[in-house]
């Protein structure tokens, strides 16, 4: 088959489909006349020939088509690999369609109708097509990615003079450093992956180390530093001695073969394949002409040739680029700041005073680009801050819109912060969370200063939003939440100042009162001092004052009364609220230290936040459908949890798994892993055959977390969370957790209860444990008595010495009472509390209790003897008269 000189040929042709079989014949004569001893790059060259031969006819057709005279105004440019004229046969071809106007023209719109016809459907062509006008290009609009395929644009056809303004507008807007440090980032990004090794068995000739990817990021870095094009570029780094000439005579010969490679493995792959797979190695190595015999490739041969070719290019570009940031890059235009060995420097101090907050802009050059401070660039902020310069509202209000920038644009803003900190430049800004950096907390169970907390709560955050690659699939459900917010910055700014009022005890009135109230009273002024919107006060201040709301909620209320999710909706109000307080909750709970954040506690904190959202967007519709649909939700759990229950406790008969479904509350079902579930069900079995009045469970929950899991299983009795405790405290046992629940049917009434303790910070030994385990079943079977048992081990208590908080809410729940009492985590706490109460004749229902940081939390659920909610006022007077509140 012959091959025609195509621009001649098709000046004749007017009809598509008549240009789509010239065009597809005279791509069967180029791949006939594919010879690999002439090289990959002379093919690609010829093969971007037809294609612009081709595309000048559509672009006369259209013009035709139009009824234009001219193409003023208009430009068909090609860009990427098409613009080297580097185009395989399987790749994509790259066009922008460029118009000197704002308007759609005719002519472009019949051009891509034409492309569409034979490139796309015609020809089987990939083709990636761009609109953009200078405009555009003179905005600063495009992204890194069209930036980068810009470099290599070339004129197809249209007006030449539009192109040349395009050409120079476009190197004016390109920001060097800007461009060389994403190109760098992702240079060793791409390195990194482990299927881009240099030596891997089926490398990748594009993408892997040493491919084509190397050699083009090396010569867009090189081209952009040095601003020199094509084959003048190497001739340059060889006159800078940033290369050799061997250098250059290796890279030459290594780039022709490796694109001879993509030629044969397109040919071979009948499509854009660019891994070198063990079954396309044989083929391409065949096309190339390796061979040991007349009919046998030589795999070994080519595969050492391309190893040896990978390993230069990956060579000489790991020169290329090293060499292009070492020297001085200039950071913006007339900045004075400089890039120097990755360290933000004032090359030119009249420039940089210019800028009258020249510091932020260094700053944010070393969040955009990871860099660092130079020192003579530290000690030029400190003499800066000498001279007062926020002494005027507005230079204030202008610096601290540019730190809320800072923390809303990617890039590491808990490092900006703590640049800010080292320097000075936080105290001058936000000086009252400069003092929390030295702040210690009253909470032992923190490992760092107030001020390193919250920074961690804001890397917790800031991680979601910007890691690139997930390495804790748990983390997914955060994220997703994170990417439905409007507006993320109030979730930044309160991740900063949720604690800022540990440093005011009191209020501005003198009036003693939680952090969380005390910070929130300073958040619009600090707002108002950093330039932000009101929106964004009011929603930072909600999230300081209620930071403590979700986590407390879901470790101490029943999650199954649907009066808990409406009084949380009642508090949070909306659902873009209640997600940011859900990411705050989780990420400052986890910053506090390890082991804080339990599976446990995060799994309460996810399904109150769910039940709450879910509740709130039923809200919208009326209040009666956000209680059916809270109904519905709960008994759609009910029949999911038979069904796999029934699938893992194949022992235990699905009638007796749907009663205790039935029976149970809401609290236990959502609170309870199915798998503790089934061993509840087993011990109740065994409770019911009679044989065994105290079924008993202990265990170890995980090495890692040094604890014990007591499960008990016995009638329901009086005082029965007062006779456990009792026994652990005799047994000098701590207790960090308890849930206590009641399975009512019928007449029957039992008691399921699950406390989880340790010793020392460790399990319980073999032998505490079978102490424990002996005293409760002899306390709770009447063989002794808890007074008995700390009579014996002699223990003694006087009375609770110190009660943090007390509150008691008989609008909580409609079937009980609840108490919410904190206490030092005193030993034994919860067993003089529960004791107290036995002793009033009122019956504990549920209890929740949580230990952390020195303090005891417990809430317990309360009726009187008869089984009635007990009267808020007159049962808090009792305790008052009973216990010593702080």
């Amino acid at each position: 088959m012959s091959f025609l000189s195509p621009t001649a040929a098709l000046s004749a042709l007017t009809d598509p489909k008549a240009i789509t079989e010239f065009a597809w014949q005279q791509r069967l004569a180029l791949q006939e006349r594919w010879n690999p001893g002439r090289g990959g790059r002379y093919w690609m060259q010829d093969h971007a020939a037809l294609l612009d031969a081709v595309i000048k006819r559509l672009f006369s057709l259209s013009t035709e088509r139009a009824n234009r005279t001219d193409n003023e105004g208009i430009a068909i440019i090609a860009t990427g690999g098409y613009g080297q004229r580097l185009l395989a046969p399987g790749s994509d071809l790259d066009v922008t369609f460029l118009s000197a106007r704002d308007d759609d023209p005719d002519v472009l719109r019949i051009m891509f109708t034409l492309i569409t016809d034979v490139l796309m459907s015609g020809l089987r062509v990939k083709v990636g097509y761009f609109y953009c006008t200078l405009a555009d290009v003179a905005g600063g609009v495009l992204d890194h990615h069209r930036q980068t395929s810009f470099l290599d644009a070339r004129l197809i056809c249209g007006d030449g003079n539009l192109f040349a303004r395009f050409d120079r507008i476009y190197a004016a807007s390109l920001q060097t450093a800007d461009f060389l440090f994403r190109k760098e980032t992702e240079y060793h990004r791409r390195r990194a992956r482990p299927e881009h090794a240099l030596y891997s068995v089926e490398p990748d000739v594009k993408n892997g180390t040493g491919g084509l990817r190397d050699l083009q990021t090396a010569s867009w870095m090189g081209r952009v530093r040095f601003h020199r094009p094509g084959e003048a570029l190497w001739r340059d780094l060889v006159r800078r001695r940033v290369v050799t000439r061997e250098d250059m005579k290796d890279f030459g010969e290594a780039r022709e073969f490796l694109l001879t490679v993509r030629c044969g493995l397109h040919f071979a792959a009948g499509d854009r394949r660019d891994l070198l797979s063990r079954q396309r190695q044989e083929e391409v190595a065949a096309r190339l002409g390796f061979r040991e015999a007349s009919d046998i490739p030589d795999i070994q041969g080519f595969m050492e040739r391309y190893y040896s070719a990978a390993a230069g290019i990956a060579r000489i570009a790991d020169k290329v680029v090293t060499r292009c940031m070492e020297s001085p890059i200039e950071l913006g235009h007339e900045t004075g700041l400089s890039s120097v060995r990755r360290r933000v420097s004032i090359t030119d101090p009249r420039a940089a005073e210019g800028h009258p907050l020249w510091p932020f802009l260094a700053l944010d050059y070393c969040q955009t680009h990871e860099l660092e401070l130079s020192v003579a660039t530290e000690e030029a902020v400190q003499r800066y801050l000498a001279r007062t310069p926020f002494a005027e509202e507005e230079t204030h209000r202008e610096a601290g819109r540019i730190l809320l920038s800072l923390l809303a644009r990617p890039g590491d803003a808990v490092a900006t912060l703590h640049r800010m900190h080292k320097i000075g430049l936080l105290q001058a800004l936000l000086p009252e969370f400069d003092r929390c950096m030295t702040l210690m907390p009253y909470d032992p169970s923190h490992v760092h200063t107030i001020g390193e907390h919250s920074l961690n709560v804001l890397g917790n955050i800031l991680e979601l939003r910007d890691r690139v690659r997930d390495t804790d699939p748990l983390l997914g459900r955060y994220r997703a939440v994170l990417k439905t917010l409007e507006e993320p910055l109030p979730l930044y700014l309160a991740a900063l100042l949720h604690d800022i009022g540990k440093q005011w005890p009191h209020d501005r009135s003198g009036t003693r009162r939680p952090h969380e109230e005390t910070g929130a009273e300073r958040v619009p002024e600090i707002g108002a001092r950093l330039n932000a919107s009101r929106d964004v006060i009011a929603d930072t201040e909600f999230l300081v004052r209620q930071h403590l709301l979700l986590a407390a909620t879901s470790r101490l209320r029943d999650l199954g009364h649907t009066d808990t999710i409406r009084e949380v909706a009642r508090l949070v109000g909306d659902v873009e609220r209640l997600r940011m307080l859900y990411l705050l909750t989780w990420a400052d709970t986890r910053a506090v230290g390890p082991g804080v954040l339990t599976e446990m506690n995060a799994r309460l904190l996810t399904e109150l936040f769910e039940r709450t959202e879910a509740f709130l967007e039923a809200q919208h519709r009326s209040g009666s459908e956000a209680e059916a649909a809270e109904t519905a939700r709960l008994n759609a759990f009910r029949e999911r949890l038979q069904r796999q229950l029934a699938r893992d406790s194949a022992a235990i008969g699905p009638e007796a798994i749907r009663e205790h479904v039935q029976a149970m509350p809401a609290a236990y079902l959502l609170n309870t892993p199915p798998e503790a579930m089934s061993k509840h069900l087993a011990m109740i079995a065994r409770l019911r055959e009679g044989t065994e009045s105290v079924v008993l469970d202990l265990r170890t929950t995980s090495p890692e977390n040094g604890q014990t899991e007591i499960t008990v299983v016995t009638w329901d009795a009086p005082a029965l969370l007062a006779k456990l405790t009792g026994v652990l405290v005799a047994w000098e046992v701590p207790l960090h957790r308890a849930q206590v629940f009641t399975r009512e049917t019928g007449q029957e009434r039992i008691a399921i209860d699950t406390l989880l303790v340790d010793h020392h910070g460790r399990p319980l030994s073999t032998d505490r444990r079978a102490a424990v385990d002996r005293a409760i079943r002899e306390v709770l079977s009447g063989q002794q008595t808890v007074a008995d048992l700390l009579a014996r081990r002699r223990k003694t208590f006087t009375m609770i010495q110190t009660i943090r908080s007390l509150r008691v809410d008989d609008t909580a729940s409609a079937d009980y009472t609840v108490l919410d009492v904190e206490t030092p985590d005193e030993t034994g706490v919860v067993y003089r509390l529960a004791a107290l109460m036995t002793g009033f004749g009122w019956n504990i229902h549920a209890a929740r209790v949580t230990a952390w940081g020195g303090s005891a939390r417990c809430a317990f659920y309360l009726t009187d003897a008869a089984g009635k909610v007990l009267p808020a006022l007159q049962t808090e007077a009792h305790l008052r008269d009973s216990l010593p509140l702080a």
